[in-house]
C-alpha cells in the first residue's frame, strides 16, 4: 500500500481499525506518504509494526515537507524519517528471506517524464513545502537518492555473498518498491489530458533502471504517488500501485490492503488491469 495520508481522520480510522491478529504472518510493503507531521508518522510506524510480521518502508514527498519543522531541510527530514522507522523495526534496506527479496528504492522526480509547465510550477506544493540544502535541483535530489540505493545494493550483495544483484536461485521472487512512479507508461490511458500537467513530478525513469538491476524469475515493482491503482505487466516486471489516497478518491483507490504474493503462487495482483 501507499499514500495513507493520515492528516485525514477517515484514513486514521482505517489504520487503527486494522486487525491486530490477521496479519501477524504477513509482510507489508508501504510505499510512503504518511504526513509531514512527525507525530503522525511515529503513530503510524508503531501501529503497523504491531500488526505485521515485517514492514518495509520508503518515505514519500509529503513525508519530506518541512513547513512544520523550523530549521530543518528536507534531506534532514528524510534521514530522520528513516531513523524513526528503524526505531520501530521497519526495514528500509534490501532484505532477503524465504526465497523473497524486497528492495526499497528511494527517489524523487527529475523531469524525465517531461518539463514542468506554468500550471504545475504555480500549484505543486513540493515547491513550497520542501527545502533542499545548497539549492539542490530536482535532478540533483533524485541523483542523491539513487546513490543511496546503489550503496544499499552493494551492502546487500556483500551481505549475501553473491555477485551483483542476481538472485541466488532461479525461482526467487524480487519485489522492489518506490514511492515515485518508475516509468510513465504505467499510467493508464483513461487519465484525462487535463491532468497530464502533473506528469513531470510523478517520478523518474532512473528508478525503473534500478529496479531492473535485480534479476529473478519473477519480479514485481510496487509504487505509489499517483493515487491511481494499477496492476500491469510491462517488459517482464509486474507493476502494482495500491494507494489508499484522499477520502474523496474512491474511484481510483482500493482503500484496502492488496496481496501481491502469497509465498506459493501468484495472487490476483498478477492479473493486469
Amino acid at each position: 500500500m501507499s499514500d495513507l495520508h493520515l492528516d485525514y481522520e477517515e484514513n486514521r480510522t482505517w489504520l487503527t481499525g486494522l486487525s491486530d491478529q490477521d496479519y501477524r504472518s504477513d509482510w507489508l510493503i508501504f510505499a510512503g506518504d504518511i504526513s509531514d507531521d512527525v507525530k503522525l508518522a511515529e503513530a503510524c510506524f508503531a501501529a503497523l509494526s504491531s500488526k505485521f510480521a515485517r514492514v518495509f518502508f520508503v518515505p514519500g514527498n509529503h513525508d519530506l515537507w518541512v513547513r512544520r519543522d523550523e530549521g530543518v531541510n528536507s534531506l534532514d527530514k528524510f534521514h530522520a524519517m528513516l531513523k524513526l522507522a528503524g526505531d520501530h523495526g521497519l526495514l528500509t534496506e534490501p532484505h532477503r528471506e524465504a526465497g523473497v527479496t524486497v528492495a526499497p528504492l528511494f527517489g524523487w522526480y527529475d523531469y524525465s517524464f517531461g518539463a514542468p509547465g506554468a500550471q504545475l510550477l504555480q500549484s505543486w506544493m513540493d515547491y513550497r513545502a520542501c527545502l533542499w540544502p545548497d539549492a539542490m535541483t530536482p535532478r540533483q535530489v533524485t541523483e542523491y537518492f539513487l546513490r543511496l540505493n546503489e550503496e544499499a545494493f552493494q551492502r546487500f550483495a556483500a551481505r549475501e555473498g553473491g555477485e551483483g544483484l542476481a538472485a541466488p536461485q532461479d525461482n526467487d521472487v524480487v519485489i522492489s518498491f518506490s514511492h515515485f512512479v518508475p516509468r510513465l507508461d504505467v499510467m493508464p490511458s483513461y487519465i484525462s489530458p487535463k491532468f497530464h500537467f502533473i506528469y513531470p513530478v510523478l517520478g523518474s525513469s532512473a528508478l525503473d533502471g534500478q529496479a531492473r538491476q535485480w534479476q529473478a524469475q519473477r519480479r514485481l515493482h510496487v509504487y505509489g504517488h499517483s493515487h491511481v491503482n494499477r496492476s500491469v505487466v510491462i517488459d517482464n516486471i509486474h507493476y502494482v500501485n495500491n494507494a489508499f489516497g484522499y477520502p474523496s478518491e474512491y474511484r481510483i483507490c482500493r482503500k484496502q490492503l492488496f496481496c501481491i504474493y502469497d509465498g506459493v503462487t501468484h495472487s490476483s495482483a498478477f492479473r493486469s488491469d
